[in-house]
């Protein structure tokens, strides 16, 4: 999914149809122009088409100094552009385009964008298409605004799980995962885009509050006591006091109520109202179950993560307690989808991701987020992107986790601005050799050489190689043979030799890749006879 606000008013949408109906035009797309930044306010096609753009909605004008709308300022004058003659169109399929500027005061402050498929643009009124633009104007900044403030608000939720990623490891991904849960869920309940896009929000907040509670709290094994739950508590109250002023502008308290009710419980023991039942927001619901859902499979401080059987048959427990019973229902509905049928790895809004970029003469790691934006997906580094202008990329790599599983993707890329990419052709690195539901499995690394041994979490395995992160965090030799036991869920152990391909840190976790050496057939055989037994058993689990 991606983020949707519905801001535009019919009035004025079907102002513009009317227009590209009346001059044969298939796409128009309106631009303002703030600090060197062209924002797509609007974009509006005939009937059938579709929207495929070649830009980001915030293009960066010094960075693409090829794009027409720098000739549109340099010039003051309408452009036209035929794009076989060069230059990449805004709208992929379209040949002709053409660009009005758009003035205040003798100054630009944004420009028209026409664009057709096949025939030329031949005339259209310009005083005409002038005259809506100006009853409009005010509707259309206001527009500006709200994207700004959305794009400014997801800026804010990754320096936020930045921060973090220093105060405690365990929260680095916990948003996030919170979210994906939570969105699943929602569309389940036929939620509507722009609802979505709340749910989604409110997710990636809410816990936002815990920026102000003390680390040795975030980070302390085993049980708080009563004065520090009561402490860890106060994040809620503290949430909803940071977001209630900053959604002024929607003239919407809905996002930080959701937020402030997400402890609440079915049952009324939760916190901080002791809100029961229909009292709590559906969203609120919500939030409680992806937020329990998350830190049930997820390593935290205090606990190992549990697998997804005993966090089902949890779920199961707690229903008409903790969680809506209906809501429950549902989440386990998505939990039995997708370890069947594997839902959309890449469906998230934003996920915490790395790219690895190799030219002739240097590698680059660069941590950050991917989004989707239309059918585009953005690289958003929060690494300093070195001047690789004159470098040709040899090759480039999308890796991420989701849901305790790592997905690599080998990508091309294109650079929109100081700290964005477009990723284009992704193509899994995964495909036909690993089986990467998520399954968490407990084990041993022994190194044989100091017979020094590590507790591991294995998040992936098939029969030829396994994934796992390390609890005590510590880089671990390449080149030297380790030895790992594999605890399978009926108490079953295979002990694995073999070598660590890799080893990639996502969000200050460790995840190596291990690929045997010299296995066993009848080792190799167990592994997919354990795989088979995990599938029979959750479709008997979540019937």
């Amino acid at each position: 999914m991606m983020l949707y606000i519905n801001m535009i008013k019919n009035d004025m949408k079907n102002e513009f149809l009317k227009f590209i109906k009346e001059y044969n035009i298939d796409y128009l797309i309106i631009y303002i122009i703030r600090n060197k930044i062209a924002i797509r306010i609007l974009s509006i096609c005939k009937e059938k088409l579709k929207e495929d753009f070649n830009y980001s909605e915030f293009i960066n004008l010094d960075i693409c100094k090829g794009n027409i709308i720098n000739k549109v300022i340099s010039s003051n004058e309408i452009i036209f552009n035929y794009s076989k003659e060069g230059s990449l169109p805004f709208i992929k399929g379209v040949l002709y385009e053409a660009l009005i500027p758009i003035k205040f005061d003798e100054k630009i402050i944004g420009c028209i964008y026409l664009g057709n498929i096949q025939d030329k643009i031949n005339n259209p009124d310009i005083e005409k298409l002038n005259k809506i633009l100006k009853e409009n104007m005010l509707e259309l900044k206001n527009i500006e605004a709200i994207k700004v403030f959305y794009k400014t608000t997801i800026e804010d939720a990754i320096l936020i799980n930045e921060l973090f990623k220093i105060k405690s490891q365990f929260m680095s991904n916990h948003a996030y995962n919170v979210a994906s849960w939570a969105i699943q869920i929602a569309k389940k309940m036929n939620y509507s885009e722009e609802e979505l896009t709340k749910v989604y929000l409110a997710s990636l907040l809410h816990d936002i509050g815990k920026i102000f509670i003390d680390e040795k709290i975030l980070n302390k094994k085993g049980n708080l006591t009563e004065e520090e739950y009561n402490i860890m508590k106060k994040h809620v109250e503290l949430g909803y006091n940071i977001i209630k002023d900053k959604f002024l502008i929607n003239d919407d308290d809905s996002i930080p109520r959701w937020i402030y009710e997400h402890h609440e419980r079915w049952d009324g023991k939760g916190f901080p109202k002791r809100l029961k039942g229909d009292e709590i927001t559906k969203e609120g619901r919500i939030l409680r179950i992806a937020d329990a859902l998350d830190a049930m499979i997820s390593e935290k401080s205090y606990k190992n993560p549990k697998d997804l059987k005993e966090a089902i048959l949890e779920l199961k427990a707690c229903k008409g307690k903790n969680f809506d019973p209906y809501i429950t229902d549902v989440a386990i509905e998505i939990i039995n989808e997708r370890l069947i049928s594997l839902s959309p790895v890449l469906d998230d809004v934003f996920l915490p991701s790395k790219v690895i970029i190799k030219t002739k003469n240097i590698s680059i790691n660069l941590d950050g987020y991917i989004f989707k934006e239309k059918n585009n997906i953005i690289f958003l580094s929060t690494s300093l992107i070195p001047d690789i202008e004159n470098e040709r990329i040899d090759d480039a790599n999308l890796i991420f986790e989701k849901l305790n599983t790592l997905y690599e993707y080998k990508a091309q890329l294109e650079i929109i601005d100081t700290n964005k990419f477009i990723i284009k052709h992704l193509k899994s690195l995964d495909e036909g050799k690993t089986f990467s539901i998520p399954w968490l499995l407990s084990g041993k690394l022994i190194d044989p050489s100091t017979r020094k041994a590590y507790e591991i979490t294995i998040t992936k395995i098939s029969g030829d190689s396994l994934v796992f992160t390390l609890k005590e965090g510590e880089n671990l030799d390449q080149s030297k043979l380790y030895i790992i036991t594999v605890n399978f869920e009926d108490g079953t152990s295979i002990p694995l030799t073999g070598k660590i391909l890799k080893n990639i840190n996502i969000q200050s976790i460790n995840h190596y890749t291990f690929e045997y050496a010299g296995i066993k057939e009848s080792f190799r055989d167990e592994i997919f006879r354990q795989i088979f037994r995990k599938q029979v058993n959750l479709k008997r689990i979540l019937k």
